[in-house]
Order: C-alpha cells, then structure tokens, then sequence
C-alpha cells in the first residue's frame, strides 16, 4: 500500500506539473496575442494621425514585451519603434532618440541591414535627430534608408515615396533645394507611375516641390501646386484631417507671398481650427499655423493681433520644440517686427538680438537670414536714436550684404519676409 500511495503520489506531482506548464504556456500565448493585437491597434492610430491614443498603447506594448520575449527580440524591437514613433510624432524627441537607437540596433541584429523593418528604424531615427536640429546626421540616415529601399524586391512604392520625401525635407532645411526638389520630382514619378496621377500618396512630394518654387520666389506654381496637393488630400482625409491642415497652411503662405491676405488668413485660420482639435493646442504645427496667420494679420496693419498670435506661436516651440532653433529664430524675428509696428522698440530689441544669436550657430542657416534680421535690428536702434549700435550692426549688415553679391547664383532667393513699417497706413 505505501508502494502504491508514492506511485500515486508521483502520478498526482506529474499531473500538477503538467497543469502547471499548460497554464503557463496559455499565458504565453495569451500575452503574445495580446501584444500583437494592441500592436496593430497602435500601428493603426499612427497611420490615422491619433498619435496621443497611440501613445500609451505604445508603452503598453513595450512593457507587455518587456515581461514576455527576450530582450533582443523582434517584438522588442518592433515595441520600441512605435513608442519612438509615437513620441516624435508629438515632438518629444529627446525622449524618442534612444528608443528609436535601441530599436534600430535590435532589427539590424535580428533583421539585418538589408531589411525593408531596419529602413523603417533608419527613417525613425532621422525624424528624432530633425526636431533635435541634427540635420546632416538626420541627412545620413534618410540616404540610407532610400539605398535600401531601393534594393528591396517588390513593389515598396510608397515607402520608397515617403522615404524621398523625408529626405528632400531635411535638404530644404540644409537650403540643398536643387537637390530636394530633385528628390521630391522623383517620388511623385514613381507615386504616378504606381498609383496614378490622383493617387493620395502624390500629396506629400507636391508640397515638396511646392516648397522648393517658393523658395525661388515662384509664388504662382508654388500655389498651384499647393491647391492640387489640398484637393488631393480632401478627397482622401474629409475636410477635418491634419494632411488637409498642412495643405492649407501651405495655401495660406502662399497666398500672403502673392499679397492675397484675405485668402491666406482664411485658409490659415481653417488650418489652425483643424490643428487644434485633431494636434491639440500646443503641437508645433498649431505653432506655424499661428504665426503665419499673425504675418497675414501683420501685412494688414493689424499689429495687435498679429503680436498675440506670434507670441503664442513662440510659446508653443519654447515650450514643445526648444530644439527646433530655426523656426524659433524666425518668430522671434517676426515678433519684433509687430513690436516695431506699434513703436516699442524696447521690446523688439531684446528679440532681435537673440534671434542673431540663434542664427550665427544654426546648422544650414545662409548669410541671407543673418541679413534679415540685421535689417530690422539697425531700423530698430536707428528709432530709439542709439545711432553708435545702429552703425555697428550696419557695417555688419553692409559686410553680409557684399558678400552675398559675390557668392554664385543658384536659381534660389528667399522668402519675402514682413519688414517694418515706416509710417502708418492711409
């Protein structure tokens, strides 16, 4: 009898073990369905542009596949670009540097280089280092990420669309526009070709080239071009979409180049509503909606409202993209002259200054946007009668401007740019 009651005990050991590693594999699979489907579901809300929703799906994935794969898996790999993903989307990109590194390393070694997922890390990481003003490295990466889209069997037309178009947008900040509009020619080539001429992909790659004309001072072809890259995006996003925001904000600039500023506050202020409800309040291209509607508002002699406007502009990138040092440069610029406008030129000095200091160090600037804000500072200290300073600055300004005449012609000229207004409107 106590022969049997061990056999029985062994048998009853083995049945519990048994039960136990059931259980246990059940909850493997079970953790490894539920990584999966809050995966997609993140995956998904980052295509719709529902990055605060995706957010924590995101981090709920990094943790489900922190407890339940090794720590060098793809699923790991998979979690941390999301999450890097999610983050850039919403300019926190000091956060999202190391995750999209970490998720990087992980696909190279368990994808390998030559891996359409390891192409996907290298564009993730170059949108990290774009907000973080790393702009040749961010050049780098996007130069990779096209070769080996380039190499992929298949048809990977869009990746390759979007990949050309990430890179053509760091060459516009490098001023390397014959170069980005060489790129941005070629994604809607291959987005026509595969897609047709009215598919939604072209949208992205006409704003490029949209950018480069108006970066020639070819405001009419920019603005055509802009008009058909905003019908584009209605068809497929609805009226309400963030594509159809940036669209507009496009139309609305170049509408204020051409001296239209009716139509550019109207397709700006439509922007900046559909910014604000689907980006919320303070997302950097709530910013840029903002401050070109203050410039609109500005070349109408409304300078109250325009120094409202590009005065939260300049909040919203202190406080969400201190990185983002050109822009800020530039509206601090553009707030000193509203400043200028209403006469207090005490105001406006402070602004100016730091504005020339940010562009003395920022990485692609042109002696040409040093220029420009030299200009409104001489005019500055010239009204508030400190004539010694308004001569330093102008024998600086005259030294850049004498430069610029000799450098060579590349088919490419600023942006007009608001300057002070002399006396007041009639």
């Amino acid at each position: 009898m106590q022969r049997s009651k061990g056999g029985c005990g062994l048998l009853l050991s083995a049945v519990v073990w048994a039960a136990i590693s059931l259980n246990c594999a059940d909850q493997a699979f079970s953790q490894a369905t539920l990584w999966r489907d809050q995966k997609a579901k993140c995956e998904s809300l980052i295509e719709n542009f529902r990055y605060r929703e995706a957010l924590p799906i995101a981090k709920q994935c990094v943790e489900i596949a922190r407890a339940n794969f090794p720590a060098e898996s793809a699923e790991m790999g998979d979690s941390l670009h999301n999450l890097a993903n999610a983050l850039t989307a919403l300019v926190r990109c000091v956060e999202a540097e190391p995750l999209a590194k970490r998720a990087l390393f992980i696909r190279e070694k368990v994808r390998g280089k030559m891996h359409p997922q390891y192409a996907e890390s290298l564009s993730a990481l170059a949108k990290a280092y774009r907000q973080l003003g790393y702009l040749r490295k961010a050049k780098g990466l996007l130069q990779q990420a096209v070769a080996i889209r380039e190499r992929i069997p298949g048809d990977r037309s869009r990746e390759l669309v979007f990949a050309l178009c990430e890179l053509g947008n760091v060459c516009c900040r490098l001023d390397q526009h014959e170069t980005a509009l060489g790129l941005f020619v070629r994604a809607r080539a291959i987005m026509s070709r595969n897609g047709g001429k009215d598919h939604p992909g072209i949208a992205q790659p006409l704003q490029g080239i949209a950018i480069v004309h108006h970066s020639r001072g070819e405001y009419d072809r920019a603005l055509e071009l802009c008009h058909e890259a905003l019908e584009i995006a209605v068809k497929k996003y609805g009226r309400n979409h963030p594509e159809v925001a940036m669209a507009l904000l496009f139309v609305g600039i170049c509408n204020a180049d051409q001296g239209k500023f009716a139509e550019s506050r109207k397709a700006l202020q439509r922007a900046l509503e559909i910014t604000e409800k689907t980006l919320g309040k303070d997302h950097p291209i709530v910013g840029k909606a903002l401050h070109s509607l203050g410039l609109a508002h500005y070349h109408q002699w409304h300078d109250r409202e325009a120094e409202l406007l590009i005065r939260r502009a300049l909040e919203i990138f202190i406080n969400r993209a201190p990185h983002d040092q050109q822009t800020i440069a530039v509206i601090l610029r553009d707030l000193a002259v509203t400043l200028h406008g209403q006469g207090k030129f005490a105001e406006a000095e402070p602004l100016l200054l730091r504005s020339l200091a940010i562009r003395e160090k920022a990485e692609g600037n042109r002696a040409s946007r040093l220029a420009s804000t030299l200009e409104v500072l001489v005019e500055v200290y010239k009204r508030m009668g400190q004539t010694d300073k308004a001569n330093e600055f102008e024998q600086r300004l005259d030294t850049i401007r004498a430069k610029l005449k000799k450098q060579p012609k590349r088919g490419e000229r600023q942006p007009k740019v608001p300057l002070p207004k002399k006396q007041p409107a009639m």
